[in-house]
């Protein structure tokens, strides 16, 4: 067993920040007639936004000391084997160009890494054991926290119909060899997602939603997402047009006419035992977190650039920002109703990622101390 030093980057005692939410509600509750077996490996996953926000991919980069800080001082106590693993939103786009199409494969190393720096000495993940040293594969000129900043550097040329849920399901869930070994059976399992954007998930490769029809779906802009993946006060799909604000939202269902993924797929895999399709036998080894933006309110605005609505196109109806941070104005992002609902089915906490460093440093601690109260 051993640790590695880091320099804590806040001090987080008494500090503000975000308001963390809660642990929630499963929305499907754990048996809890069968005792919890505590686990001494955890596997986690950093779901990354790879088409925008290089600022706020370095400020989480930035607390990662806090996170090593907190599982390091658990390791102490009872040494931990962990897995980390990177993947990003881009899965491409049904029937256009979109992104490289990273395919739910986990990056050794980020598109945007430095060249000076390296990924796992073996692998797509990083193994650091505090059980057995001999089986970590962190490059001998670097340190966890150094290692992590290089795989989580994953640049912002993905695809900007981002589908978070997708690619951490696929990720976890389908055969693909750059994967293999990451997810164990015997671990705790904990998922963090950095997005600016809602999830905007398929898995049907013939959706016609990303294709030429504008006439049905608008402008090819990521509002479509938006539009036929949410109901707002009774609307659906939203209109077309702006300006408009909306009270109350939701993610709309498949008998609603949804185009989107269904959340039951994904509410189903984190919260059910796995002899019910969950990836866990007992869904209260899985820990969701994360940095997005709140989901309420939902504004459409205006649009007028070409780089926004298309060539050609003189203005589109566009999909307001739910925040915007008050001292530095490139920190906003648009609610994630989708995402936030399964982090919340799932008992999971949210941030909002228009917070300052010090927001960061609290949500990514909190996260760091829900993995040590699984493995008690």
């Amino acid at each position: 067993m051993r640790t590695l030093a880091v320099a804590v980057a806040v001090v987080l005692a008494g500090a503000c920040g975000p308001k963390v939410q809660p642990i929630l509600d499963f929305s499907v509750p754990p048996d809890l007639s069968i005792p919890h077996v505590p686990k001494d490996k955890v596997d986690v996953l950093f779901m990354i936004d790879d088409s925008a926000g290089a600022a706020t991919q370095a400020r989480l980069r930035a607390t990662f000391p806090n996170l090593i800080e907190v599982l390091n001082g658990f390791g102490t106590t009872k040494p931990i084997s962990y897995h980390f693993g990177v993947v990003t939103s881009d899965l491409g786009a049904p029937g256009i160009t979109c992104g490289s199409s990273r395919g739910a494969k986990l990056q050794a190393k980020g598109a945007s890494a430095s060249g000076n720096c390296s990924g796992p000495t073996t692998g797509n993940f990083l193994v650091y054991d505090q059980q057995d040293a001999t089986n970590d594969n962190i490059p001998s000129s670097q340190d966890l926290a150094s290692t992590l900043t290089c795989m989580t550097s994953v640049g912002d040329k993905g695809c900007g119909f981002e589908m978070p849920l997708e690619a951490v399901y696929r990720a976890l869930h389908d055969p693909i060899p750059e994967n293999a070994g990451f997810l164990r059976d015997d671990a705790a399992l904990a998922v963090f997602f950095l997005t600016d954007e809602d999830d905007c998930s398929v898995d049907d490769p013939s959706s016609p939603l990303f294709g030429p029809d504008a006439a049905t779906y608008g402008p090819l802009t990521s509002f479509r997402c938006t539009r036929f993946g949410v109901t707002c006060d009774g609307k659906f799909p939203l209109p077309d047009t702006a300006p408009a604000s909306y009270r109350s939202c939701q993610p709309a269902t498949v008998s609603q006419g949804s185009k989107l993924s269904s959340l039951d797929k994904y509410n189903d895999f984190f919260t059910r035992p796995k002899a019910e399709g969950g990836v866990k036998d007992d869904p209260r080894d899985v820990v969701l977190a994360a940095i997005a933006a709140p989901s309420a309110p939902v504004s459409v605005t205006a649009g007028t650039s070409p780089d926004v609505c298309g060539q050609g196109v003189a203005s589109c109806a566009v999909l307001g920002h739910s925040c915007v941070n008050p001292d530095d104005g490139t920190f906003f992002a648009d609610p994630a109703v989708r995402l936030n609902a399964v982090i919340n089915a799932a008992g999971g906490l949210t941030a909002s990622e228009c917070d300052d460093f010090q927001g960061y440093a609290i949500a990514v601690t909190t996260f760091g101390q829900r993995i040590v109260n699984v493995l008690r």
